[in-house]
């Protein structure tokens, strides 16, 4: 009876242990290891870490670090774009290939055209990696846009980009793009009308890219008010020369009386031959003819406005030469212009030696009263 609670005692410890055992144990093929693999698109861009092997669950990071003149872009996996962070967070469940984009941080836009004087091309230059930029074709008179090509530099080929002349995109990386014109064979309409008032002539048809001249002749007691596409005005000149592209319809319109004389301006008096000494102080004096209330006297220098108004403009201890011009103007419009004139200032060693005593004495030269011989040009 012993032996028999004791054989019944060992019996169930060894289950037990078995029972234990089996719980406790986990097959070697129960746990699962994946593969992060990591990559740099261009390799020399930029440089990445943290790929390896990892058990299922795992949550591990992966950093991507852009080189000096270079910008991170994406973590991609194929074409899906995981993270813009260059440093992305995630648990593991599966075998992954990601891979860091990266970009130039400024890119370059190259433009031509295939026919440089059949048309111009804009948009070109060097822009930060993302800017929207916008290039565009325009074909000269006579000729058609008909497409944009891309240079593809890997098969050295040019293939088709874009038939749309002027069109936008992010920038992301160098391109090479060049526009292609074709000959306009067309001929187009120019039909030419007028209000009362006057008579026009020059319509008709024309092939394109020809020059054409159309004529407004206003009658008795009648002034030219402009010609017209539309509602837009295209020229304020009765004689208006253009180019034809397209088929047009031009109307002059005329108003009843005789215009006001046009204005005219000069530089009183001013001897552009003669050289003024170094740091000569100038000042210039503007008439107008025929006035017109509003306007302004503008003094452009060097070819931009000084931001001066006025009939006067005084340059101040001038050291070298110059150009000047005065224009009359109304608004955004200029009623009248002089002709630009140069100064010439005597800027040799010894000029120099004489105005630094001069200025010493306080005694430096001044022109009160610029005389300025200038051919008045009515605009």
């Amino acid at each position: 009876m012993k032996k028999t609670k004791r054989f019944l005692s060992i019996l169930l410890t060894l289950l037990l242990i078995a029972s234990t055992l089996a719980v406790c144990s986990v097959p070697a093929s129960a746990v699962k290891y994946y593969n992060v693999n990591v990559s740099a698109d261009p390799a020399e861009y930029g440089s990445v870490s943290g790929g390896g092997s990892y058990q299922e669950g795992t949550t591990i990071t992966v950093t991507a670090t852009p080189y000096s003149g270079y910008v991170f872009k994406g973590w991609y996996s194929g074409a899906t774009r995981r993270s813009t962070s260059t440093s992305f967070t995630f648990t593991v469940t599966q075998n992954e290939w990601l891979k860091a984009e990266f970009g130039k941080q400024n890119c370059t836009v190259t433009l031509s055209a295939v026919e440089s004087s059949w048309g111009t091309v804009t948009g070109a230059g060097t822009y930060a990696n993302g800017t929207r930029v916008t290039v565009t074709a325009t074909p000269n008179p006579g000729y058609l846009f008909e497409r944009w090509e891309y240079y593809n530099e890997t098969s050295g080929k040019w293939s088709l980009q874009n038939t749309v002349a002027s069109f936008s995109w992010a920038i992301e990386w160098d391109v090479v793009f060049r526009a292609v014109f074709k000959k306009d064979t067309n001929s187009y309409s120019v039909a030419v009308n007028a209000e009362t008032g006057g008579t026009v002539s020059g319509g008709g048809t024309f092939e394109s890219g020809k020059s054409v001249t159309v004529t407004a002749t206003p009658n008795s007691g009648y002034s030219f008010a402009g010609w017209y596409d539309g509602g837009a005005k295209v020229s304020e000149q009765a004689s208006y020369t253009f180019a034809v592209t397209k088929n047009v319809t031009l109307t002059a319109k005329f108003e009843k009386g005789v215009p006001a004389a046009q204005s005219a301006i000069a530089i009183k008096n001013f001897t552009a031959e003669k050289k003024v000494d170094y740091r000569t102080t100038i000042t210039f004096t503007a008439e107008v003819t025929n006035p017109v209330e509003g306007a302004d006297v503008h003094w452009i220098i060097d070819g931009k406005d000084t931001g001066v108004k006025g009939a006067q403009y005084t340059q101040k201890e001038a050291k070298k030469d110059f150009t000047v011009q005065a224009k009359y103007v109304k608004g955004d419009a200029e009623l009248a212009a002089t002709e630009t004139e140069t100064v010439k200032v005597n800027s040799g060693f010894f000029a120099k030696l004489i105005a630094f005593f001069r200025g010493l004495f306080k005694k430096l030269p001044v022109i009160s009263q610029a005389y300025l011989g200038a051919q008045i040009r009515d605009n």
